[in-house]
Protein backbone atom coordinates (compact mmCIF):
# COMPACT_ATOMS: atom_id res chain seq x y z
CA UNK A 1 0.00 0.00 0.00
CA UNK A 2 1.28 3.57 -1.12
CA UNK A 3 0.56 6.68 1.22
CA UNK A 4 2.15 9.08 -0.99
CA UNK A 5 0.11 9.19 -4.73
CA UNK A 6 -0.13 11.02 -7.27
CA UNK A 7 -3.49 12.26 -6.12
CA UNK A 8 -2.54 13.18 -2.54
CA UNK A 9 1.21 14.37 -3.55
CA UNK A 10 0.46 18.29 -3.35
CA UNK A 11 -1.78 18.40 -0.13
CA UNK A 12 0.63 16.21 1.64
CA UNK A 13 3.71 18.76 0.51
CA UNK A 14 1.43 22.06 1.58
CA UNK A 15 0.56 20.16 4.91
CA UNK A 16 4.26 19.12 5.95
CA UNK A 17 5.36 22.49 4.21
CA UNK A 18 2.94 24.45 6.89
CA UNK A 19 4.09 22.30 9.37
CA UNK A 20 7.45 23.19 8.81
CA UNK A 21 7.06 26.64 8.40
CA UNK A 22 5.14 27.17 11.66
CA UNK A 23 7.65 25.37 13.40
CA UNK A 24 10.36 27.88 11.77
CA UNK A 25 8.38 31.05 12.62
CA UNK A 26 7.44 29.94 16.47
CA UNK A 27 11.31 28.31 17.04
CA UNK A 28 12.85 31.53 16.08
CA UNK A 29 10.42 33.85 17.76
CA UNK A 30 10.31 32.12 21.24
CA UNK A 31 13.59 29.91 20.99
CA UNK A 32 16.02 31.51 19.26
CA UNK A 33 15.02 35.21 19.27
CA UNK A 34 16.17 35.89 16.09
CA UNK A 35 14.81 37.36 12.87
CA UNK A 36 15.41 35.42 9.33
CA UNK A 37 17.21 38.15 7.03
CA UNK A 38 16.67 35.58 4.00
CA UNK A 39 13.07 35.38 5.11
CA UNK A 40 11.97 34.91 1.09
CA UNK A 41 14.52 32.84 0.07
CA UNK A 42 14.66 30.42 2.92
CA UNK A 43 10.70 29.86 2.36
CA UNK A 44 10.89 29.40 -1.36
CA UNK A 45 14.12 26.83 -0.14
CA UNK A 46 11.88 25.08 2.66
CA UNK A 47 9.18 24.45 0.30
CA UNK A 48 11.28 22.61 -2.59
CA UNK A 49 13.31 20.60 0.18
CA UNK A 50 9.54 19.64 1.15
CA UNK A 51 8.45 18.64 -1.84
CA UNK A 52 11.67 16.65 -2.78
CA UNK A 53 11.32 14.79 0.83
CA UNK A 54 7.86 13.97 0.21
CA UNK A 55 8.56 13.00 -3.51
CA UNK A 56 11.62 10.80 -1.90
CA UNK A 57 9.11 9.53 0.36
CA UNK A 58 6.85 8.73 -1.84
CA UNK A 59 8.98 6.33 -4.37
CA UNK A 60 10.28 3.73 -1.47
CA UNK A 61 7.02 1.64 -2.92
CA UNK A 62 9.33 1.55 -5.74
CA UNK A 63 12.18 0.00 -3.88
CA UNK A 64 10.39 -2.53 -1.69
CA UNK A 65 12.72 -5.41 -2.47
CA UNK A 66 15.43 -3.76 -1.09
CA UNK A 67 15.75 -3.21 2.84
CA UNK A 68 14.10 -0.58 4.95
CA UNK A 69 17.54 0.77 6.55
CA UNK A 70 18.59 1.02 2.67
CA UNK A 71 15.87 2.66 1.38
CA UNK A 72 15.93 5.01 4.19
CA UNK A 73 19.68 5.49 3.89
CA UNK A 74 19.51 6.41 0.32
CA UNK A 75 16.53 8.72 0.51
CA UNK A 76 18.17 10.56 3.17
CA UNK A 77 21.52 10.68 1.39
CA UNK A 78 19.92 12.02 -1.80
CA UNK A 79 18.32 14.70 0.25
CA UNK A 80 21.29 15.79 2.15
CA UNK A 81 23.10 15.58 -1.22
CA UNK A 82 20.73 18.27 -3.20
CA UNK A 83 21.09 20.51 0.12
CA UNK A 84 24.95 20.40 0.14
CA UNK A 85 25.00 21.25 -2.97
CA UNK A 86 23.40 24.07 -3.15
CA UNK A 87 24.92 25.26 -0.28
CA UNK A 88 28.30 24.35 -2.04
CA UNK A 89 27.04 26.22 -5.30
CA UNK A 90 25.53 28.90 -3.56
CA UNK A 91 28.98 29.72 -1.67
CA UNK A 92 30.29 30.39 -5.20
CA UNK A 93 27.88 33.32 -5.49
CA UNK A 94 27.41 34.50 -2.41
CA UNK A 95 29.36 34.69 0.78
CA UNK A 96 28.33 32.16 3.37
CA UNK A 97 27.67 32.05 7.28
CA UNK A 98 30.87 29.83 8.55
CA UNK A 99 28.08 27.64 10.01
CA UNK A 100 26.12 27.31 7.18
CA UNK A 101 26.69 23.75 6.17
CA UNK A 102 25.85 22.70 9.74
CA UNK A 103 22.73 24.72 9.91
CA UNK A 104 21.59 23.32 6.68
CA UNK A 105 22.44 20.08 7.59
CA UNK A 106 20.42 20.38 11.32
CA UNK A 107 17.52 22.36 9.22
CA UNK A 108 16.98 19.42 6.90
CA UNK A 109 18.26 16.54 8.80
CA UNK A 110 15.77 16.93 12.19
CA UNK A 111 12.33 17.80 9.55
CA UNK A 112 13.16 14.51 7.50
CA UNK A 113 13.69 12.23 10.30
CA UNK A 114 10.11 13.53 11.68
CA UNK A 115 8.26 12.95 8.92
CA UNK A 116 10.39 9.62 8.17
CA UNK A 117 9.49 7.94 11.04
CA UNK A 118 6.03 9.07 10.49
CA UNK A 119 5.43 8.31 6.84
CA UNK A 120 7.16 4.93 8.55
CA UNK A 121 4.90 4.05 11.26
CA UNK A 122 1.73 4.68 9.20
CA UNK A 123 3.07 2.44 6.81
CA UNK A 124 3.71 -0.23 8.92
CA UNK A 125 0.24 0.00 10.61
CA UNK A 126 -1.34 0.47 6.96
CA UNK A 127 0.64 -2.83 5.96
CA UNK A 128 -0.32 -4.49 9.28
CA UNK A 129 -3.83 -3.97 8.93
CA UNK A 130 -4.21 -5.40 5.00
CA UNK A 131 -2.25 -8.64 6.59
CA UNK A 132 -5.09 -8.73 9.26
CA UNK A 133 -7.71 -8.22 6.68
CA UNK A 134 -6.06 -10.99 4.25
CA UNK A 135 -5.63 -13.47 7.35
CA UNK A 136 -9.63 -12.97 8.22
CA UNK A 137 -10.25 -13.27 4.52
CA UNK A 138 -8.17 -16.68 4.31
CA UNK A 139 -9.63 -17.97 7.43
CA UNK A 140 -13.50 -17.66 5.91
CA UNK A 141 -12.13 -19.58 3.14
CA UNK A 142 -10.98 -22.60 4.98
CA UNK A 143 -14.38 -22.88 6.49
Amino acid sequence: MQLITKKNYIPVVCIVYTCWVLFKLISEEFVYHMKDTHYVSNLIWAFILVALGIALLGLSALCSEWPLWLIILMQYGILLAVVMGSTWIEGHFTELASTAYRDEFRSVSIPFAVIAVIYYWKSYHELKKSNEILDELNGEKEE
